[in-house]
């Protein structure tokens, strides 16, 4: 995946590496710890600040969030152990990467299946999980997809359901995970169900007027100036004739349409950083946006 949305700030093993040698190659094998915050009294003495703590990186002393007494902190490691659990004794780490200095660590774990939509097209799932140490994300795990042949990740990597488990940060934190690796042993079955979709998708045959249509029902959804719109529409008729987006089969379908929008999701020049670019897909507008689109055309 060297041509990920995220490949600038992840550090992806060309062999997929096991939890603890993945964490100490990528440098993410550092903790945090909750501190007491303080404030001046009327009497200029430091008093603790009732209820509020700091999250703080361990290894650099950079501060993360502010969160309060309810908070557990999820060491990297921890979050690692919930794929190692799911996946069993021989997970295999495919990717890892820190956002925003570390408020965020996402993880991508290979599955050993694949399937191929078309011949040649192939997707390969993978478990991802996302944490967060500012206190303003919970802990995410769910599974998604990459199409190998353009980079670009596939459908609903973090929407609610059965595909997602989200467990908050607290005292009860310990309880779920051991049920989290219960429940998403039941849900592996959400591949198996992408390929049928997928599939689907690669069958359904749309005229160029509907594709036409679809592009700019995309397109008028979007947050931008009247030329803003006209040049995205420039972009998806040249990504619709991109090698990637035109494997046998493909052409004129509901697939392709699919990976156009996702491909420039994924991969457009954004006024944006990394940071912010990689969130969106994962775990924001982007990956909203990509759901819709995949909603959308399994409705056509």
């Amino acid at each position: 995946m060297l041509n990920a949305p995220w490949a600038s700030l992840a550090t992806t093993f060309k062999t997929p590496l096991a939890p603890a040698a993945a964490l100490k190659a990528a440098k993410c094998d550092w903790t945090v710890s909750k501190r007491q915050l303080y404030r001046m009294s009327n009497e200029k003495v430091m008093i603790p600040h009732d209820g509020w703590y700091s999250v703080v990186r361990d290894d650099n002393d950079m501060e993360l969030g502010i969160v309060g007494k309810t908070f557990q902190p999820v060491q990297n490691d921890a979050q690692i152990a919930l794929l190692e659990g799911v996946v069993g004794a021989g997970c295999k780490l495919d990717t890892i990467c820190a956002l925003h200095g570390g408020k965020k660590v996402f993880a991508l774990c290979k599955l050993a299946d694949c399937y191929e939509v078309l011949p040649g097209d192939i997707v390969e799932p993978y478990l991802l999980s996302v944490n967060g140490h500012d206190g303003t994300f919970r802990w995410k795990t769910c599974f998604t997809s990459i199409r190998p042949l353009c980079s670009n990740s596939l459908t609903r990597a973090l929407k609610a359901g059965s595909r997602m488990l989200s467990l908050r940060h607290d005292n009860t934190l310990e309880q779920n995970i051991e049920l989290a690796k219960e429940h998403l042993l039941t849900v592996k079955s959400a591949a198996e169900k992408e390929a049928e979709q997928a599939k689907a998708l690669a069958k359904k045959q749309l005229s160029k007027w509907k594709l036409a249509e679809f592009y700019a029902e995309v397109v008028e959804n979007l947050e931008l100036s009247k030329e803003g719109k006209e040049a995205v529409l420039e972009d998806f008729a040249v990504r619709a004739q991109s090698p990637t987006n035109t494997v046998r089969g493909m052409e004129g379908t509901a697939w392709q349409a699919y990976n156009v929008v996702s491909e420039w999701v994924d991969h457009a020049t954004r006024k944006t950083t990394p940071d912010v670019r990689v969130e969106s897909i994962l775990m924001g507008e982007g990956n909203k946006m990509k759901l819709a689109t995949w909603d959308r055309l399994l409705s056509v």
